[in-house]
């Protein structure tokens, strides 16, 4: 794999994690 195609991954992860967060903290 290209190292582009890694950051890619690792942001789309990021945004992920970050979007559960907002659910829970809405939900509580």
């Amino acid at each position: 794999k290209e190292p582009f195609e890694n950051r890619i991954d690792c942001l789309s992860y990021i945004l992920k994690t970050e979007n559960q967060t907002i659910k829970l903290l809405r939900e509580s």
